[in-house]
């Protein structure tokens, strides 16, 4: 919305009808951001045929040379570019997009550049890791979610925006006869700042969790789930029935049970997910499964400090165990 106001500042009075002298918006994604993006989308108007999913690199990263050959066809074809959203830390794989590269992007064509970084901007915590988003203060704005790996209590999301007025010139109208009043409280009235009217006070959340734990302990936190992170893939990479489908950047652990047996893709797939419900049917660990560049694995998530490398390994004994017993059992159904 906030990238929308800026190419178009007509459309917040005259609507979608003062697209016509230039043609419609596009804005640009890769194809493994989060599903949040289409929804806005679908919201403000823009439609999602133009919503541009961008082809993402072997390491889950957004293809800066098919973005930048993406807004030149649409340009040419008579669309307007306005938007690219970056991913810090993906859903699936948690990659982090190349900011600094399509930052440069943005400037060349005039788009704004905001980062999605619900799930990894918390990486800014740790003097070790932090470099995924050495770039992050080029954007123009900014997502992060609180109430994510941080455990801030559900919802408690922040953005930031680098331009002063921009959220104002945004989402302010109306209410000035009776409740934004230009006096000496204004700038202590968010409300014209907002696209919610009443609100409850979700920052404090943020604030009183920020001040319990501190940034020592937020960056402590970051840097032993990275180190349980870093001991669990070694266990995968080191049992022949397991698999690693994708980098491990961040938090993120996609693997799949590799069964002995010569089966095609989609009967891995079926193996697998069969596994996941498996063991939460049993009772045991609840992991879920993803989708990434064709294949489908176990989505493992660390964001639980209080796990330990025992819970891991019961975990993959378990994965292990589910399995072997499926692929004994012939769950898989033949080709057709």
């Amino acid at each position: 919305m906030l990238a929308r106001q800026k190419a178009c500042p007509n459309i917040k009075t005259k609507g979608h009808g003062a697209l016509n002298e230039q043609g419609a918006l596009v804005a640009y994604a890769s194809d493994q951001s989060h599903y949040s993006y289409q929804r806005a989308a679908n919201i403000l108007g823009i439609g999602s045929d133009n919503l541009i999913a961008i082809k993402s690199d072997d390491q889950g990263r957004i293809c800066p040379n098919s973005l930048a050959k993406a807004i030149e066809k649409d340009e040419v074809e008579g669309r307007t570019p306005f938007f690219i959203g970056l991913t810090a830390g993906t859903t699936v794989v948690g990659a982090y997009d190349p900011v600094k590269i399509c930052s440069e992007i943005a400037l060349k064509y005039g788009l704004w550049l905001h980062i999605d970084g619900a799930w990894g901007a918390p990486v800014l915590f740790s003097s070790t890791h932090k470099h995924l988003l050495s770039d992050c203060h080029l954007a123009d704005s900014f997502a992060w979610d609180a109430h994510k790996l941080l455990n801030v209590p559900i919802t408690a999301a922040v953005i930031l925006v680098k331009e002063s007025g921009a959220l104002s010139d945004c989402c302010a109208g109306g209410g000035g006869e009776y409740l934004f009043h230009d006096d000496a409280n204004k700038a202590f009235n968010l409300g014209e700042r907002s696209i919610q009217c009443g609100r409850r006070s979700d920052a404090l959340k943020v604030w009183l969790s920020w001040k319990a734990v501190g940034h020592s302990g937020f960056q402590a936190k970051i840097d032993y789930l990275q180190a349980l992170k870093q001991r669990t893939v070694g266990v995968i990479e080191g049992e022949p029935c397991f698999e690693l489908l994708a980098p491990t950047v961040y938090l993120n652990i996609l693997f799949r049970y590799k069964p002995e047996q010569a089966l095609n893709e989609q009967q891995i797939a079926q193996l697998n997910i069969q596994l996941c419900t498996k063991m939460r049917e049993q009772g045991g660990p609840y992991v879920d499964y993803a989708r990434y560049k064709g294949a489908t694995g176990i989505r493992l998530i660390l964001a639980n400090d209080t796990a330990t490398d025992t819970d891991i390994q019961r975990l993959l004994k378990h994965c292990l165990k589910v399995g072997q017993e499926l692929e004994m059992a012939i769950c898989i159904k033949p080709e057709e």
